[in-house]
């Protein structure tokens, strides 16, 4: 009996000191996201912080290029993807989702549904005054890219770094979605720092434009949507062909969902290139040329350049 009310009392205290914890860090995150939105530099009538604004470069009148960027960021994201395929004649539209470049407490108040309006418009927008689109997302905006062509018909598809699933590691113990839900109910917001941006270039990370601080309530839309982008009866839709980059040593989009996805993709014309020396962020890591040559080439040139593949 003493050894059970004592396995009960430390039971408790740990409890305790668990919801103190808690309590702490959610304050703590709390006051982290309100320092980040005071501190952007932004359009003051937009709210749009500098360098997150959508980006038209115009080009081509019959091709081209709608630009979905990732999770937390904006075109930023890109790097020098929208200059280099305007270069090559295309007209180029690096579009932002809602909640993204102004501020978190703007991100956790957007649907699932409300991300895939966006980019539908977007790309009913080039296709209505371009005969040829060519749809191209980085992480969660390629499994917006997906769920789109699923539905519509855009020439080429291109995936950098694609969301389909969170990358499991073993110390998680739960994966992360399970741990998301666990903790929103008590966590406003989780804060992350630099180290958690994914790219192997530290001397870059000052110039990544994107959130820090993450509404858990958005991470369940996150969730929600990798869902309904690596669904079978999705994947089998989309039969335009396809490139897809990205490296195993991705820590935030699962290469092995990725994998998955790929084999299931209805189209028979379609290309996966691994790349060896790059986190999440690709185009801001040490495979960016490679990344950027092989999306060129698949995509082709407006004028006076080679064919784009089929």
């Amino acid at each position: 009996m003493r050894r059970m009310k004592r396995t009960l009392g430390v039971t408790a205290l740990l409890a305790a000191a668990a919801v103190v914890a808690g309590s702490c860090y959610s304050c703590a995150a709390k006051k982290a996201v309100a320092r980040e939105a005071a501190a952007a530099v932004r359009d003051p009538a937009t709210g749009i912080i500098a360098g997150a604004e959508p980006l038209t470069l115009p080009g081509s009148p019959a091709r081209a290029c709608l630009l979905v960027h990732g999770w937390l960021g904006s075109r930023n994201d890109l790097g020098d993807l929208p200059a280099r395929l305007n270069a090559r004649g295309l007209t180029v539209r690096a579009m932002l989702l809602p909640g993204h470049g102004t501020t978190p407490y703007d991100l956790e108040k957007v649907k699932a549904d409300e991300f895939m309006q966006a980019v539908r418009g977007e790309y009913r927008a080039l296709r209505a005054t371009h005969e040829d689109v060519t749809v191209i997302g980085f992480s969660i905006g390629g499994a917006l890219a997906t769920l789109l062509a699923a539905e519509e018909a855009p020439e080429r598809l291109v995936l950098v770094a694609p969301y389909f699933d969170v990358t499991y590691k073993l110390y998680y113990v739960l994966p992360a979605p399970v741990w998301n839900e666990v903790l929103k109910p008590f966590t406003r917001f989780v804060v992350r720092s630099d180290a958690f941006l994914g790219t192997n270039r530290r001397e870059v990370k000052k110039q990544i434009l994107a959130y820090r601080g993450v509404p858990t309530a958005a991470v369940t839309e996150l969730c929600a949507i990798g869902a309904r982008a690596r669904a079978p009866e999705t994947l089998a839709k989309v039969t335009a062909p396809v490139l897809v980059l990205q490296s195993m040593q991705d820590h935030a989009a699962s290469y092995k969902a990725t994998k998955a996805a790929f084999a299931r993709f209805g189209g028979a014309r379609k290309e996966f290139v691994t790349l060896p020396r790059s986190n999440h962020l690709i185009f801001w890591d040490r495979d960016a040329e490679e990344a950027l040559r092989a999306i060129e080439e698949f995509v082709g040139a407006a004028a006076d350049g080679p064919a784009p593949r089929k």
